[in-house]
């Protein structure tokens, strides 16, 4: 049975047979795969921690008829710190869920880019921040971009009139950020004020130190935040559970 060998990180798993594992994996080298982890489920496996999300793993992998298995496994990093918080897991389970719901499975084309920059978002959310879902927001934004998806934010997305500076209207069915006449007739646009308009240009091309000392004021930011994860959810075609959960918690809930 022919082997390879393959860097990845797991996005979701899901229990198959008595025993086994699949996970579901975002690989530089050859995209998306599900892969199966034999004996994972059984008591005392080493196998079982390494199939948590958002888990990078070394593995060598033997092709299977239907589903490639898991021979031989090394985990190099699980973030350990994201994991110690309710707020950090959810965040990182989330981004895990957009990516698997935008990829498509052994799409190499992006694989590389998108490993790259959700391992660096998974490095940077374990650094404190003043506002941690400026790390979300942005690597959303990047990993829109990265697959040809990105927001129009310089002019209005419908009539291409160039913006003037003020309030704005938000459509993820138009492509982006609309002006005020043209968000008044599209069923999807969402009010922006001019501060959640700078903020989301801000976000999409803001390095490491400044997303970590970003702290936008509340109003701005919640605007900024439900725009670009509703266009997110827009493109994924259904609404992830994990959007629901780190909705809740942003509201106090689900704690």
């Amino acid at each position: 049975m022919p082997t390879y060998p393959a860097q990845c990180l797991v996005l979701t798993r899901r229990d198959i047979g008595e025993n086994d594992r699949c996970i579901t994996a975002l690989t530089p080298e050859h995209g998306k795969r599900n892969f199966v982890m034999r004996g994972a489920r059984r008591s005392g496996s080493k196998l079982s921690g390494a199939t948590e999300p958002f888990t990078r793993l070394r593995v060598l992998v033997a092709t299977g008829k239907s589903l490639d298995v898991v021979t031989q496994c090394e985990v190099v990093a699980v973030y350990s710190a994201l994991r110690s918080s309710m707020a950090g897991l959810a965040g990182a389970c989330y981004l895990c869920d957009v990516v698997d719901a935008l990829l498509h499975e052994h799409d190499q084309q992006s694989a590389a880019a998108v490993f790259n920059l959700l391992c660096h978002a998974l490095n940077l959310m374990q650094q404190p921040a003043m506002w941690p879902d400026a790390i979300i927001n942005a690597t959303l934004l990047r990993l829109m971009a990265e697959l040809g998806y990105a927001p129009h934010l310089e002019s209005c997305s419908c009539c291409v009139e160039p913006l003037d500076g003020g309030p704005a209207g938000f459509s993820p069915s138009s492509g982006g950020v609309t002006c005020r006449v043209c968000a008044s007739s599209i069923k999807d646009a969402v009010s922006l004020s001019a501060e959640a308009v700078a903020l989301i240009g801000i976000l999409s091309r803001a390095g490491a130190r400044t997303l970590l000392e970003l702290c936008p004021p509340e109003k701005p930011a919640a605007l900024a935040t439900n725009a670009i994860q509703g266009y997110v959810q827009f493109h994924a075609g259904r609404l992830l559970k994990s959007a629901e959960f780190l909705q809740a918690l942003r509201m106090g809930r689900g704690l």
